[in-house]
């Protein structure tokens, strides 16, 4: 993939910024694909452990499927391949005894750390040691973008028939 701003639009400071994004978090899925190459996992496995592992609340079946654009049995299909492996596993969601709560298994903790170590290694190659920075200027920003963006993905978006999928 090409420098982030040579083939960005100029005309817009926020389109630009925009590009800037969508190729950092192609970028940042291509780390994670080469990171994790080793255990021959299935996208939708690599993703599920991704989602799981960075999820800042309780991830259940259902979330899981909406995350991963799956029905529940296939996300229930998945969780019975990665449950034996060691990488997820099912708790008991503490106020609804119908569902539960998928966290990281031990192999599947180890494996995020892995990812984390690599993620920070790349970071701090380009950035130094943050901890010495004077502002947190580029964290701050890229906080409230993630507030936004999260923010913007909770929104229903238009919906063209032509692009439903039909059972």
């Amino acid at each position: 993939m090409p420098p982030l701003r040579d083939s960005a639009p100029t005309s817009d400071a926020v389109a630009v910024l925009v590009h800037d994004l969508q190729a950092l978090a192609h970028e940042y899925n291509a780390l994670v694909r080469r990171s994790w190459r080793h255990l021959a996992l299935r996208p939708s496995e690599l993703e599920a452990l991704t989602i799981v592992a960075f999820a800042t609340e309780p991830v259940t079946p259902t979330r899981l499927a909406a995350d991963l654009n799956l029905t529940t049995s296939a996300v229930t299909d998945l969780l019975d391949r990665m449950a034996p492996a060691g990488l997820l596993e099912r708790r008991p969601h503490p106020q609804d005894r119908r569902s539960v709560h998928i966290r990281l298994a031990p192999t599947g903790e180890r494996l995020a750390a892995e990812l984390v170590a690599v993620q920070e290694a790349a970071v701090r190659r380009v950035v130094g040691d943050p901890s010495r920075a004077a502002d947190d200027g580029p964290r701050s920003l890229l906080a409230r973008l993630g507030s936004a963006l999260r923010a913007a993905s909770a929104q229903a978006l238009p919906v063209d028939p032509l692009l439903v999928r039909t059972p």
